[in-house]
């Protein structure tokens, strides 16, 4: 068999099992009942994951093949490769780019914690995770260890102290998972800055020792200019 054909059939395996993905995800999508506008915010999220599951999936093959792989053409943005261990600062005003590359961590059968400031239930509509492989942590003053809305169960917290126990027990259950906190500036108005500084630091060193990923959204313009170099200095990529 020559190579021409050799790639053809490759090319057109891919081809099929892209589309299998495709409308397993569009079938998947339209069984929970999402409204029409729920369902195009969903789409424009995963097709905006296209560059990090293509980068996570170049860094899967890359480690099992033993091989280095070129990038075809130049993108918009730059592409992250992440390894295990990786620790990202993500600036931007909502948690979108977090999620995305949250979401396409998990995509590869990884367990993932999501730290969040707003509604869990919120964060599953909007960027379409399926909450069977995320773990929550609500962060409110809510009197309550937990809340159950639609079958669920969300942790409830808002001490540092026994959120770094949570997040350091979740990277103890396994290698590469994943932990996404948004809600920076929330944790500072309910402690201090150092106070907090010193927990990222914490995260950060279960993410590296563990072999997981730490994500971390910040608005840049809600921290005083220089806690938020302190805390840039603290992760190994800012985006």
């Amino acid at each position: 068999m020559g190579d021409r054909e050799e790639f053809a059939k490759g090319y057109l395996k891919g081809f099929e099992d892209a589309l299998n993905e495709v409308w397993s995800e569009v079938l998947s999508m339209g069984s929970r009942a999402y409204s029409p506008q729920e369902l195009q915010i969903l789409a424009r999220t995963r097709k905006s994951m296209i560059p990090q599951s293509l980068a996570m999936k170049r860094m899967e093959l890359q480690k099992s093949l033993g091989v280095t792989l070129s990038q075809p053409g130049k993108q918009d943005a730059p592409e992250i490769v992440l390894t295990p261990g990786a620790t990202i600062l993500v600036r931007e005003e909502r948690p979108d780019k977090a999620f995305h590359i949250f979401t396409s961590i998990i995509a590869g059968g990884r367990r993932g914690l999501s730290v969040t400031r707003m509604d869990p239930s919120r964060i599953i509509g909007r960027y379409g995770l399926d909450a069977r492989d995320i773990s929550f942590i609500w962060l409110t003053k809510i009197e309550r260890d937990e809340v159950v809305q639609d079958g669920r169960r969300y942790a409830i917290m808002n001490g540092l102290s026994g959120l770094a126990s949570e997040i350091r027990s979740f990277y103890g259950k396994g290698k590469e998972n994943a932990v996404v906190l948004e809600g920076m500036e929330y944790l500072i108005t309910q402690n201090d800055f150092r106070s907090v500084l010193r927990f990222i630091q914490m995260v950060n060193e279960q993410a590296e020792y563990s072999g997981g990923y730490f994500i971390l959204s910040v608005d840049r313009q809600s921290v005083d200019e220089k806690d938020y170099r302190l805390l840039e200095k603290e992760m190994a990529f800012v985006v």
